[in-house]
C-alpha cells in the first residue's frame, strides 16, 4: 500500500484543500488529521488542544498502517510546525509510545494482548 492508496482510503483525492486552516501538513502526508476521518490538521494547534489533536493525528496514521518511524516523523513535524507552543519532547514521546502500542489498522488492539 502506498501513500496514494492511504489517501484514497481516507477520502482524500490529494488535491489542495480549500481552506488554509484545513490543509494537509505537507504533500506527502495522508489526510488523516483527526483520527482518520478525513479531516486535516489545523494550521495552528494552540495550547489546550495540542495533546488531543496530535494523539488523534497519530492514531489516524497508526490506523492507516504507516510504519512507526514514519508516524514519529510526521507527528514530530506537526508538533514542531503547527503547535504553538510545541509539546515538550517528553510528552510527545509518551504520546507516541501509547499510540504505537496498538496494532496497525482500524480497530487495532493493544499489541501483545
Amino acid at each position: 500500500m502506498d501513500l496514494d492508496d492511504l489517501r484514497r482510503a481516507a477520502g482524500d483525492s490529494g488535491d489542495a484543500a480549500s481552506s488554509d486552516s484545513e490543509r494537509p501538513l505537507s504533500g506527502n502526508v495522508p489526510n488523516l488529521g483527526d483520527g482518520g476521518d478525513g479531516k486535516s490538521l489545523p494550521t495552528t494547534i494552540r495550547e489546550g488542544i495540542r495533546h488531543d489533536t496530535l494523539l488523534s493525528y497519530a492514531g489516524g496514521l497508526q490506523a492507516a498502517g504507516l510504519p512507526d518511524d514514519e508516524i514519529e516523523r510526521l507527528v514530530g513535524e506537526a508538533n514542531d510546525g503547527r503547535c504553538d507552543p510545541p509539546l515538550p519532547e517528553r510528552e510527545l514521546r509518551t504520546l507516541l509510545k501509547s499510540v504505537l502500542g496498538y496494532e496497525k489498522g482500524a480497530g487495532g488492539k493493544r499489541r501483545g494482548t
